[in-house]
């Protein structure tokens, strides 16, 4: 009878034992199927062209409404706050865009989560690094590239702060990081793994600039808000950036009567002038050492058996629920910090010297 017994209970432990296995594969199989039944709203690179599109397409449809009012009110263009509303509507089309394809999940899918303050200081530390090189780079396309659009750059002049701040600054980082980072490159990345969807990706985003001189820039400045964006796993820091590099452009812009540095403000200035070479070379070695500290900072998950969790499809998103993985952070290299600071200061210095020469 005891054996009997014995016999019994040992087929009950087996049958929990494949109870429990069962209810591991089988949530394991409900997270692929909720990441399958996901792929089709990531897009691949023709579905991203026409995403893309979209936003090119609403821009047309309120340049034709604005000239139908010139034409209509016999206003002048300049009296119509183009730059607001122009803003207004990419930003309101890529929520919309957002909400519909991921609805409630756009939070967890779309990266829309916090920063570590480490990675916001370094974050914000490439914001003067990164506005040297790409204002640069613009001045080098300006000896090349077709020079028309740069008056509608020269006419933001003479908008006010507000607008300025609103319009140009705010709306445009939270816009089209929704857009092309948080919609547009986490499929890229999925479908064509990390180099080939942060380069598309980050073409997309300087060719909707439109401007030829605009887009060389911001093609450099895409790549870096990509790889915030992919290190951070956060779609804020990469908004961060984007605003204060903004920011810094439309602020030297508005103040080029009080000082200028060489090269910094290439869309007022009749002829180019380049950047002076100490200042390109300090800028280079500080995102240089920026980058490096945000790599070394990023954010990563380690599993109960104290390995790292990785995406099996490049994707950006974060461990299931039922990996009980832990976020986890890395402390920079104290040398590599003392490094780029002193090179930050080098640059510092190479730009008030230049400043002084003017």
């Amino acid at each position: 009878m005891s054996t009997e017994l014995d016999s019994l209970d040992d087929s009950v432990v087996e049958s929990s034992g494949v109870v429990a296995d069962e209810a591991i594969a089988l949530a394991v199989l409900a997270d692929d199927r909720e990441s399958n039944q996901w792929k089709w709203q990531h897009p691949g690179i023709g579905w991203a062209v026409l995403w893309t599109l979209l936003l090119v397409v609403a821009q047309l449809g309120l340049g034709i409404v604005f000239g139908v009012l010139v034409v209509v009110t016999g206003r002048n263009i300049e009296e119509l706050p183009l730059l607001l509303v122009g803003s207004l509507t990419n930003s309101l089309t890529a929520l919309f865009v957002s909400c519909l394809l991921f609805g409630k999940q756009m939070r967890d899918r779309m990266g829309l989560r916090g920063f570590t303050v480490t990675q916001g200081l370094i974050v914000f530390g490439l914001v003067l690094p990164i506005a040297v090189m790409s204002s640069e780079i613009a001045n080098v396309a300006l000896e090349f590239l077709p020079v028309w659009g740069l008056d509608l750059l020269s006419g933001m002049h003479g908008e006010g702060w507000p607008t300025l701040f609103v319009g140009a600054c705010i709306l445009p980082a939270f816009g089209e990081e929704l857009y092309f980072r948080g919609f547009l490159s986490r499929g890229l990345i999925a479908r064509r793994g990390w180099w080939v969807g942060s380069f598309v990706a980050s073409a997309l985003f300087a060719l909707i600039h439109m401007i030829p001189i605009q887009v060389c820039a911001t093609f450099g400045i895409g790549l870096v808000l990509q790889f915030v964006y992919v290190m951070t796993r956060s779609l804020p820091a990469a908004m961060l950036l984007h605003f204060f590099n903004n920011l810094l452009a439309f602020a030297t812009m508005k103040l080029a009567g009080l000082f200028e540095v060489p090269g910094l403000n290439m869309e007022t200035a009749d002829v180019v002038t380049h950047t002076p070479p100490s200042v390109l070379i300090f800028a280079a070695l500080t995102a240089t050492g920026l980058l490096r500290l945000l790599y070394d900072a990023r954010t990563r998950w380690l599993l109960p058996d104290r390995t790292e969790w990785r995406s099996e499809s490049a994707d950006l998103d974060i461990p299931a629920p039922h990996l009980q993985a832990q976020q986890i952070g890395q402390s920079p290299n104290g040398f590599l910090v003392a490094l780029t600071l002193s090179c930050y200061g080098g640059l510092l210095a190479a730009i008030i010297h230049a400043t002084s020469l003017v």
